[in-house]
């Protein structure tokens, strides 16, 4: 008997057949002239057609973010995926993001953050997770293809896949940056002598004695912009290594 399977988000591959059997006829007659179906996709506890549901899955490859030197790995879906929005929490460096699926879906103490899932365990987030291993990511973003995760599953789920190694010839490989920050723009302001003068103006236009004799006396003064935004260098530098054989796999990834 021929049977074609699907591969199951998250579950075993599943068996799909059909036979058709008479009043007088012996199962073990008609075992042979069993039908195959054509291939599905398994979504949740049931089947839809590949077809229809490829607006509901947004898929990201390792290929489409290894090159991007994001902070956060949640960072990587800004952009890429529809439906998907994705904010910084502040601008200091390191800082985590906010995700939104499909917008807000819960006014509720649950929240509004997606369900995370990293090679089927479920996560509080993957603001832990290098991603220099992620191997690829799914965006379940209907209840169609989320269903088997349950009500959890209501504010869409990511599925992360991380890198595993592979049969064949060991690989080492080296993967690193360097970039630096600054500023883009700085605020036009005065200076200290330029400052008493306008509050001198000021008084004056009150017709109150100014504050200041000799505004110049305070000079230039401290620019405050250029003191606390400082060019800022940042480098990242990854050696990762994987193989096996038919019995184990490995992969090794180490950042300094």
């Amino acid at each position: 008997m021929n049977l074609k399977y699907s591969k199951c988000l998250g579950l075993a591959a599943v068996l799909y057949f059909t036979a058709n059997y008479s009043a007088q006829q012996r199962v073990s007659d008609t075992a042979s002239k069993e039908k195959t179906i054509e291939e599905v996709v398994v979504i949740g506890y049931g089947t839809q057609k590949k077809s229809n549901v490829t607006g509901a899955i947004a898929s990201i490859k390792a290929s489409d973010i290894e090159d991007i030197p994001a902070g956060k790995p949640e960072q990587v879906l800004q952009g890429r995926a529809a439906g998907v929005s994705v904010v910084t929490n502040s601008g200091q460096p390191g800082s985590g993001a906010t995700v939104r699926i499909r917008g807000l879906t819960s006014f509720g103490a649950g929240g509004n953050d997606p369900m995370w899932v990293v090679d089927g365990i479920i996560v509080d987030g993957i603001g832990w997770l290098n991603q220099s291993d992620i191997e690829s990511i799914e965006v379940l973003k209907d209840g169609a293809s989320s269903a088997i995760y349950g009500v959890s599953a209501a504010r869409g789920v990511v599925l992360v896949t991380t890198k595993k190694g592979k049969k064949g010839v060991l690989s080492l490989a080296y993967n690193g940056s360097y970039g630096t920050s600054q500023a883009a723009r700085k605020l036009d302001l005065l200076n200290a002598t330029q400052y008493a003068t306008i509050i001198n103006e000021g008084f004056a236009n009150d017709n109150s004695p100014i504050r200041f004799a000799n505004p110049s006396m305070f000079g230039i003064g401290t620019n405050w912009q250029d003191t606390i935004f400082n060019t800022g260098d940042r480098q990242s530098h990854e050696i990762s290594i994987n193989g096996g054989n038919d019995k184990s796999t490995y992969s090794i990834l180490r950042s300094f």
